[in-house]
């Protein structure tokens, strides 16, 4: 078994464990007291699992100045997701790399990361670099846990404290 398909098996595990629906969407929003548990534990599992990593940028708004590098906040978006993916990617290897879709019209800004990456890797045939891609976030797992660490982060770093169930996740 690949570790993609070993940590949705795990992640559905944890679903089925908690009385919820194999497929059941891990959201930041979805953490409740009744959910609570569920969300420890797929947390707990992220952190006992040396094969998952997790990377982000954090950076406030207010201090970005687009315009003086003549970019929407879109362009600086992809433009951050090149050190994040860049710096893990295993070398030599095949990677396929999957992003949440952000809006429609992504795509040639992902073709465009595609294509500065793999050069980046003098992988100008994308032998390496095999698919970087937008996926919905809401099919793949991974990305769905990927989102629930990445909303902590936000939720912890705007200073929120309205759910003492999240606090508990954050904890």
């Amino acid at each position: 078994m690949n570790k993609t398909s070993e940590a949705n098996s795990r992640l559905r595990e944890l679903r089925i464990k908690h009385g919820l629906l194999a497929y059941f969407e891990i959201k930041w929003n979805k953490i409740s007291p009744a959910k609570v548990d569920f969300y420890l534990d797929v947390v707990d599992y992220f952190f006992d699992d040396d094969d998952l990593e997790f990377r982000t940028v954090v950076a406030g708004k207010e201090f970005l100045d687009h315009e003086h590098f003549d970019q929407t906040h879109d362009d600086w978006y992809y433009k951050m997701m090149f050190p994040l993916i860049r710096n893990v990617l295993p070398s030599p290897g095949q990677a396929f790399i999957y992003l949440d879709k952000k809006d429609t019209r992504g795509g040639e800004k992902v073709r465009k990361l595609h294509e500065v990456i793999a050069n980046s890797f003098y992988d100008f045939d994308r032998r390496s670099i095999r698919r970087l891609q937008i996926v919905e976030y809401h099919h793949v797992a991974l990305l769905q846990l990927s989102d629930l660490l990445l909303s902590g982060v936000n939720y912890a770093n705007r200073g929120l404290n309205s759910s003492s169930a999240k606090r508990r996740v954050l904890n």
